[in-house]
């Protein structure tokens, strides 16, 4: 145990971080290095009080200011750029939303509460890479890393075990989800890829990752193309800018324009459903959308607010997620006319089930303005073209400056 220590010396024993990992998955494998509670870790690493329950707010998943960094940096012998890393907000340049300029939000707190876009309260993993590299013992101790990358709804699977990714706890059959940033903090003999669900504990890795489900052929072809093209637009070596409805965009923010087709497309369904790749996607989104509707139904009838959400909030489930996006892709790939003819019965199709909720699509924050343009009833011409062309023109000029 280490409780004679104080936050400002160096843990006896700290953990090198695995490519990718996560803050809460790095102190779930350092308190199991060390023997004690993650509680106890994370009042050594200055990211909780030292008696009351300050919980370890979720907004740390994204930033840690200069004092933070440098105490989980001095803490753990890492240095300052790998702390960094074991966050999501070095992800933003490629992600919009995580990005404050496309969220509009102006602290870290409020980039990840209440963002659909960013898993905080739910775990996605694969249960392979949670075993562990075999040559590697102190993954086989202490697990493999839980991945910054499963936090985010476009990544659906595993491009290395080529499976998708899982949300439910094989042993309880309910959501792999936290209550804040990690649950179960105060118990020391929990290991870092069990369960953490109270009453439960089950192990979640599984070295020969049996499938829960089985794909045919065309559809998992369709999902991989799809994982790997999300997976390049994500990479920071990529090329800044991706075409959305036939326009180069920041490559963040493609991903706004994902998010406002991938609620567009289950609002509007089956209006949709010729765009399916195959008859199983097909058949997921039928099933995924009719629960959505009766979702969004009953939070109407129940005087609820928020019911959008119905429609706002991306599957959980991966391949129902990605079944969405699919689509969602599919459409942003266009171009510009081809788009606005395929966009157009959609919308029409949305509007007629939810006026305000497609208005409020077309002209969601942080999208981009080729896709607003094309979402609307009429395609610029003429002067309208080269107002696009100019508004386009001082977006970019913009985006720069406030980067800068």
């Amino acid at each position: 145990m280490i409780r004679d220590l104080t936050p400002s010396q160096p843990l006896p024993r700290s953990l090198a971080p695995l490519p990718d990992e996560i803050l809460p998955g790095y102190l779930m494998r350092l308190a199991h290095r060390a023997g004690t509670t993650v509680d106890e870790i994370a009042h050594r690493t200055g990211l909780r009080g030292p008696r009351v329950r300050n919980p370890m707010l979720l907004g740390y998943l994204h930033t840690l200011d200069e004092t933070r960094l440098q105490a989980l940096a001095e803490a753990t012998r890492l240095t300052p750029a790998e702390a960094h890393s074991l966050l999501l907000g070095p992800l933003a340049a490629r992600y919009g939303p995580l990005d404050p300029h496309y969220t509009r939000r102006a602290t870290p707190m409020r980039v990840i509460n209440n963002n659909p876009w960013v898993w905080t309260t739910t775990w996605r993993y694969c249960p392979q890479c949670l075993a562990g590299d075999p040559d590697d013992a102190i993954q086989q101790l202490h697990g493999g890393a839980w991945r910054r990358h499963w936090r985010l709804p476009p990544v659906f699977s595993c491009l290395t075990h080529r499976r998708l990714l899982r949300h439910l706890c094989p042993g309880c059959h309910t959501l792999v989800a936290t209550a804040e940033m990690i649950d179960r903090t105060d118990e020391d003999d929990l290991h870092p890829t069990q369960c953490r669900r109270r009453g439960c504990g089950t192990q979640l890795a599984d070295p020969q990752g049996h499938a829960e489900r089985g794909l045919d052929a065309p559809t998992w072809r369709a999902l991989d193309r799809l994982q790997r093209r999300f997976a390049s637009v994500l990479s920071p070596s990529a090329p800044p800018t991706v075409r959305s409805t036939g326009w180069p965009i920041p490559a963040a923010q493609y991903f706004m324009d994902l998010r406002t087709v991938t609620a567009l497309t289950l609002l509007s369904w089956p209006a949709g459903r010729a765009l399916c790749a195959t008859p199983l996607l097909a058949q997921v989104l039928d099933a995924e959308a009719a629960w959505r509707q009766h979702e969004y139904e009953r939070l109407l009838r129940g005087a609820k607010k928020h019911s959008s959400q119905a429609f706002l909030h991306p599957a959980v489930d991966a391949l129902a997620g990605a079944a969405a996006m699919h689509v969602a892709d599919h459409l942003l790939r266009l171009d510009e006319a081809r788009a606005r003819a395929a966009l157009e019965p959609l919308t029409e199709a949305a509007a007629s089930r939810a006026t305000a909720l497609t208005t409020y699509l077309r002209h969601l924050p942080g999208s981009s303005l080729p896709l607003q343009l094309a979402l609307t009833s009429r395609a610029p011409r003429g002067a309208g073209r080269r107002w696009l062309a100019d508004a386009l023109h001082e977006h970019d000029r913009r985006r720069t400056h406030d980067v800068a």
